[in-house]
């Protein structure tokens, strides 16, 4: 993503280098935790040097920089399943004004390493060698029972999707299911899934440094919109649990999809 703001790297609070320390044996057993019979995710823990962190908290306290949108709410989605949002979000999008990037050097930087770290994992998926992030994001979770309960992201964002914990502790949580019973909510004039047969759950304890890789669209061929892994944020055990996202977009230019960018027409 946004690979013009390299030149604006030195202006991070952070001096050294690389912000992302990722050993090859932290990536032993990736295959199959991002195949078939794995449940959709990988975990890899204290990738990020501290330093960098307490950087991107400084940054991120400056109003001028990053400014939050409260993105809580409750809706059923296309599948008939209830999704509660309970965050805030400050998000920026490659394709728009390129001001508000160059405010945030840091996120900028983490952005950058993080795409190349996606791209490094060709040799194992070669869907990644193009792999090109379309936005970075900030999640603010302020609820501590749910922050974002079980969902699939959506089918445009391709490959891999990168989440890093910047701040608090929270279980990211993964759960393989099939639904048993439906109800007609009239409310939304929609069929709501009101029961599970779930076949197993998965929860991931994260803490800041912490990065947590999900598969998305066509990592590989064989994959169907199924297995784009149902997860949620739970238990936020130290508020504000703050996290960083960073996607790829199939449809980069479709400006009506659901999304709200910081720099990008509404």
């Amino acid at each position: 993503m946004v690979r013009e703001a390299r030149s604006v790297n030195q202006e991070c609070l952070w001096t050294p280098n690389k912000a992302l320390h990722i050993p090859d044996e932290l990536l032993v057993g990736m295959e199959h935790e991002l195949g078939a019979d794995g449940p959709g995710v990988v975990a890899l823990s204290n990738v990020v040097d501290p330093q960098f962190l307490s950087s991107m908290l400084v940054e991120m306290a400056n109003p001028a920089a990053v400014s939050w949108r409260d993105a809580g709410s409750t809706y059923v989605n296309g599948r008939g399943i209830e999704v509660v949002q309970n965050h805030d979000v400050f998000a920026l999008k490659a394709g728009g004004d390129f001001e508000p990037i160059w405010n945030v050097p840091c996120m900028a930087q983490l952005a950058i390493e993080t795409e190349d770290f996606v791209q490094s994992l060709n040799g194992r998926y070669p869907s990644l060698e193009q792999w090109r992030a379309d936005e970075m994001a900030y999640h603010r979770y302020y609820n501590p029972d749910v922050g974002l309960s079980y969902h699939r992201d959506n089918l445009r964002f391709t490959g891999l999707i990168v989440v890093i914990t910047i701040s608090g502790e929270s279980d990211f949580q993964v759960v393989d299911r099939a639904p048993l019973e439906w109800t007609f909510d009239e409310a939304t004039e929609r069929e709501l899934i009101t029961a599970w047969d779930v076949h197993n759950e998965w929860v991931i304890p994260t803490k800041p440094g912490d990065m947590v890789i999900t598969r998305a669209t066509g990592l590989q061929s064989w994959m169907t919109k199924e297995h784009n892994p149902e997860h949620a944020v739970m238990n936020v055990r130290d508020l504000p649990r703050i996290s960083f996202m960073v996607r790829a977009n199939s449809r980069p230019a479709d400006q009506k999809y659901g999304f709200t960018y910081n720099n990008w027409p509404d």
